[in-house]
């Protein structure tokens, strides 16, 4: 309880949470495996929990957070007499556990997404039809639990999949549902060029060439060791055509503007407050403001703003957030078709709160 109610109380909300627990971790030698796994639970099942709510005794909520794990059954049945029970989320209560609640979209579904925010979320691989089937039979000899949706593999606990031999051999992909199916905006013709903007380890990229591997494709991020993460995941799957920069599209200058081609389509993944996804980073339920809100809305108006100018006419650009906002995703498009040459060919969200997944929004828009 003491090493929790520590981690939680240092938290301030800069960098990732697990950061934060490795870095204790690391400073508190005597924590051992097993316990930094009970650590880890109990600070991430808090922060589930708690929300965006204002509360005076984080212990009751520590505890609450363990009764929902099998991991912690002796730490509940220690502490659960010793502590105040407290009443777990209520639906009249997501006003004031989800921050900013007023400006989530009309078109998520409120009452699942909040439930997936207060589980652990689920691990879902991609396979195709002539992988799915080697993947297996080495998740069965290792004895790991799975089961199957369409050509997706979906793991209630967690397991080392990174370390899979099928994984070194390019056979599956560890990424979430929903972004999984975003793919289904992507309708890519031979010869295209593509360019993915915002492509961070290359993930949306992949999906791309499965689709059609006869295109040119340009891929591009902000970071230096983004992109050589993308290079050594294209290299598992052996794709070995495409041309990657390393642009900051907010800092880009003319000078590189003119070294980049028009295009056909552009993917543009942007940098988003990731509230769909906050079930994995429930940190920010309680972190979030309104200021960090404002500053994501201007970032991806500017973004678009800049990748306009290099797409061809009619030309598709895909804008991508794993939002529930609305500011960043209809009200957005709305900003994008009004003041650029633009227009909307359709959107839509992907809400797969009810399998424990993620949420995006997804929007297709043409240059006119």
């Amino acid at each position: 309880m003491r090493n929790a109610v520590d981690v939680i109380t240092t938290y301030t909300g800069e960098g990732p949470l697990q950061m934060h627990i490795k870095n204790y971790c690391r400073e508190n030698k005597n924590i051992g495996s097993k316990d930094r796994k009970i650590l880890s639970e109990l600070v991430y099942g808090f922060f589930r929990i708690k929300g965006n709510k204002i509360i005076e005794d984080i212990t009751p909520f520590i505890v609450a957070a363990a009764e929902n794990s099998e991991l912690l059954t002796d730490f509940t049945m220690h502490w659960k007499n010793k502590v105040e029970t407290i009443a777990i989320y209520q639906e009249s209560e997501k006003q004031d556990y989800f921050p900013l609640f007023s400006k989530v979209s009309k078109s998520i579904e409120t009452k699942s997404f909040m439930q997936y925010l207060q589980q652990k979320p689920k691990i879902f691989i991609r396979c195709n039809v002539e992988t799915l089937q080697l993947v297996m039979e080495e998740l069965m000899l290792l004895g790991y639990e799975f089961t199957i949706k369409e050509n997706i593999i979906v793991f209630e606990k967690n397991y080392p999949l990174d370390t899979l031999n099928s994984f070194e051999d390019g056979l599956f992909e560890i990424q979430d549902i929903a972004s999984q199916h975003v793919a289904e905006l992507f309708q890519p013709k031979k010869n295209e060029a593509w360019w993915d903007c915002c492509a961070g380890s290359g993930g949306k990229s992949l999906m791309l060439l499965e689709k059609m591997k006869q295109i040119q494709l340009f891929v591009s991020d902000s970071r230096a060791s983004i992109i050589q993460n993308l290079k050594d995941r294209f290299e598992r799957h052996d794709h070995t055509n495409y041309t990657s920069y390393i642009l900051d599209l907010e800092k880009v200058t003319e000078k590189d503007l003119i070294k980049i081609p028009q295009f056909n389509a552009i993917i543009a993944d942007v940098p988003c407050s990731g509230s769909g996804t906050w079930g994995r980073t429930p940190e920010w339920l309680s972190f979030f403001t309104e200021d960090k809100l404002n500053e994501y809305i201007l970032k991806q108006r500017n973004i678009i703003s800049t990748i306009t100018d290099k797409l061809l006419p009619g030309g598709k650009i895909i804008y991508i957030t794993c939002s529930v906002y609305a500011d960043e995703n209809e009200k957005n498009v709305s900003w994008f078709t009004e003041n650029l040459p633009l227009k909307l060919e359709q959107q839509k969200y992907f809400q797969f709160s009810r399998e424990g997944g993620d949420t995006l929004f997804g929007a297709v828009l043409i240059k006119v």
